[in-house]
C-alpha cells in the first residue's frame, strides 16, 4: 500500500474511514445506475441470489478461504481482503495467459492429460480479458453492497470461526456465507 503513498495497513484505519469509502462506493455505484436509468439495489436485490452462489462456487473453486476477512465485519479488513483477491486473481491469470516456455516444463507428464489444442492461447486471453472486467466489475459493483450482506450473513460463520471448538461451518467461512447471503437476498426479493 506504500505505493498509494499509505503507510498503515488498512486494518489499523479507523472503521469509520472504510465505512465511509463503502458509503462513497455505494453511492458512486447508485449514481451509474441512475445515469442509466437502472436501480442499483433493485438490480442487486434481482441478481444478487445468483451472484453470490457464484461466489460460492469461486470460494470452492479458487480457495477464496485464504481471504476469510471477506467476511469480515470490520469494513478495513473487508476492503483489505477485496483488494488482495482482486490482485491475486490478476496475477494467477497473468501466468496462465504467459506464453509456453519448453525450458520450464515438468520432466514427466502424464499421458493421460488432454494436450493443448492450437486456439488454446487465443481463448486464455479472451478468458483472461472476460475475467479482469467481471472482476473489476465485482470489486466496483458488488463487493461495496456485498459487504453488507456479509455483515449479517457472516455472523453465524464468524461466531463459529471465533469459537475454539470450531463448529462444521468454519471449515469454509467464505463459501457459507456467500450461500446464507444468497438464502437470504432470495428470502428477501419475495417481500419486497
Amino acid at each position: 500500500m506504500a505505493f498509494l503513498g499509505i503507510r498503515r495497513p488498512m486494518s489499523e484505519w479507523p472503521w469509520q474511514v472504510s465505512a465511509l469509502a463503502l458509503a462513497v462506493a455505494l453511492t458512486a455505484a447508485y449514481f451509474v445506475f441512475w445515469l442509466f436509468d437502472g436501480d442499483y439495489f433493485d438490480w442487486y436485490l434481482a441478481n444478487g441470489p445468483l451472484i453470490q452462489l457464484l461466489v460460492t462456487a469461486f470460494a470452492l473453486g479458487i480457495d477464496l478461504e485464504r481471504y476469510p476477512d471477506l467476511i469480515s465485519a470490520h469494513p478495513s479488513d473487508y476492503l483489505a481482503a477485496c483488494g488482495t483477491v482482486f490482485g491475486w486473481a490478476q496475477l494467477e491469470r497473468s501466468d496462465e495467459v504467459r506464453p509456453h516456455d519448453p525450458a520450464h516444463e515438468q520432466p514427466a507428464r502424464r499421458s493421460d492429460l488432454p494436450r493443448s489444442w492450437p486456439l488454446d492461447d487465443l481463448f486464455m486471453l479472451l478468458f483472461a480479458i472476460a475475467f479482469f472486467i467481471l472482476s473489476l466489475a465485482w470489486l466496483v459493483a458488488v463487493a461495496p453492497i456485498q459487504y453488507f450482506g456479509n455483515l449479517v450473513a457472516g455472523a453465524p460463520v464468524r461466531r463459529a470461526l471465533a469459537n475454539p471448538e470450531r463448529l462444521s461451518i468454519a471449515q469454509k467461512p467464505v463459501a457459507i456465507t456467500a450461500s446464507i447471503t444468497a438464502g437470504l437476498l432470495l428470502a428477501i426479493s419475495y417481500f419486497v
